[in-house]
């Protein structure tokens, strides 16, 4: 799956298999986390499994991976400023109800600004998309819906 982000693609792409690898996914969601971190406006705060950059452990050792901490459900949280947040809900609604995929928001009550951003207030939300993880189709679905986010934040 190849998005487009302004001059550039951000490609996205499984290999095919009978039962999806969750740990493939991680890397592809990674990808588009950090696209989205390119952005002059919106940035991405933590995902399921941390940020873009390291792995998040669990108390038990164990490396979570996009999707595995919380079954059929990869999500970002996001900032930006609170005149943009409509646009970057709109398109993850518009992408979701396309693919068929159900979609959560979820707003956080916390404010503050966010280092490198230059307007303020700035909004803290999450972006959650369900999904089936066994099947490859609905992956690359959730994945795009994140990809079109990416894409319009270029």
């Amino acid at each position: 799956m190849l998005t487009e982000r302004g001059s550039e693609s951000v490609l996205v792409s499984l290999p095919c298999a009978a039962a999806l690898d969750l740990s493939l996914v991680d890397p592809l969601l990674r990808e588009v986390v950090e696209a989205t971190n390119r952005s002059l406006w919106l940035r991405t705060e933590f995902s399921c499994s941390g940020m873009p950059d390291d792995h998040a452990i669990d108390s038990d050792g164990t490396v979570r991976r996009w999707g595995s901490d919380t079954a059929g459900e990869m999500y970002i949280a996001y900032a930006c400023p609170w005149a943009e947040m409509n646009r970057v809900l709109a398109t993850a609604i518009n992408r979701a109800s396309d693919c068929g995929l159900p979609l959560t928001i979820r707003f956080n009550s916390w404010n503050g600004d966010v280092r490198d951003m230059p307007a303020a207030p700035v909004a803290h939300f999450a972006v959650a998309i369900h999904y089936e993880p066994a099947e490859l189709a609905s992956t690359e679905a959730a994945l795009s819906v994140f990809g079109q986010i990416a894409a319009m934040a270029g």
